[in-house]
């Protein structure tokens, strides 16, 4: 973070503005996957300007969408909605389908904490033909068919909910968990799929994500941000708080 503000300082002093943007964004990228959105926040919303300013459209997307996120973690559904909108409308005109596939997996979660459920698989199932059209199915694939697993779930559909949670689940055995976006959140919805009609096998995927969280923590070399990481993300917290409350039933069994 310190070589990043010295270089956003460098690229001001020399007037280099595209370096300015981009650095800009890593920077509001960076703080908000480490948990400090009020950061994150402040970044993006200097990246937005900028780039509005330069008419970087693809840029402008990009924090349109991340400050989606930011809001969206707040617990303001309507406002993330309304960065993902125009984020989204962007990206159509200028035909980045890459950035619509993440949009739309923010925009089906939004959704689905909105209980605009039919709108929300809507969402997922577009991110998931874009992402097969383009044949960049990795690890973000898994986040929308847990999304669609979230919606099942939340229709009481089980057995749809049971099988996208086992596609899911194959997926991450077969490739591992990178570049799941929201890797708690994953998790947290296959355990509760699972939980009723398969409850030891949903207790293995509980342990399973609480160690993948820990050792995404465990790369962060600073511990401040390595706290922030575990206590300040919500699906994060929760995860963890999830994991020590079916240890503690086990214990008093």
């Amino acid at each position: 973070l310190h070589a990043l503000k010295d270089s956003l300082a460098s690229a001001r002093r020399a007037g280099w503005r595209q370096g300015e943007v981009q650095i800009l964004g890593t920077l509001g990228n960076t703080y908000f996957h480490l948990g400090d959105t009020a950061q994150a926040l402040e970044y993006h919303q200097g990246a937005l300007a900028a780039c509005r300013t330069m008419a970087d459209r693809e840029g402008e997307a990009a924090s349109l969408d991340t400050l989606g996120l930011i809001a969206a973690q707040a617990g303001d559904s309507n406002a993330a909605l309304q960065y993902y909108d125009q984020a989204l409308a962007i990206q159509q005109a200028i035909g980045y389908r890459r950035g619509q596939g993440y949009t739309l997996t923010h925009m089906g979660f939004a959704l689905a904490m909105s209980d605009k459920l039919q709108a929300a698989d809507q969402a997922f199932d577009q991110a998931v033909q874009i992402r097969l059209d383009l044949s960049t199915a990795s690890g973000a694939f898994v986040d929308d068919l847990a999304g669609r697993a979230y919606v099942a779930f939340l229709t009481r559909d089980l057995p749809a909910a049971r099988r996208l949670a086992d596609e899911c689940l194959a997926w991450i055995e077969q490739h591992g968990s990178g570049g799941i976006e929201f890797l708690a959140r994953v998790y947290l919805i296959l355990y509760s799929v699972l939980l009723a009609s398969e409850p030891d096998r949903a207790a293995q995927v509980l342990d399973d994500g609480y160690g993948r969280l820990l050792q995404q923590a465990a790369a962060i070399d600073d511990p401040a941000h390595r706290r922030t990481y575990l206590a300040a993300i919500p699906d994060h917290r929760e995860l963890i708080a999830t994991w020590e409350s079916a240890r503690k039933k086990d214990s008093d069994g």
